[in-house]
């Protein structure tokens, strides 16, 4: 049974991280997807790693349902 969040180390450096990994939850759908976009809008104007052309708006990120395809919130 998965629970609705893990924290888990990664290695940062000669350090180690506690990093929380949560589902994306409709109620913070809002505050999610503007974090989420700022991450991958980085990808979308820095590199070739992903299809867009332009970066993508947290309200676009909702309204799309890019936030149900990628983090699976129904």
């Amino acid at each position: 049974m998965l629970s609705d969040s893990m924290r888990v180390s990664k290695p940062h450096g000669r350090r180690k991280e506690d990093v929380l990994i949560r589902a994306g939850r409709p109620g913070n759908a809002g505050s999610d997807a503007a974090a989420v976009s700022v991450i991958y809008n980085h990808y979308v104007t820095e590199s070739v790693m992903t299809f867009e052309e332009r970066p993508i708006s947290a309200a676009r990120w909702i309204d799309v349902g890019y936030w149900q395809l990628t983090f699976g919130v129904s």
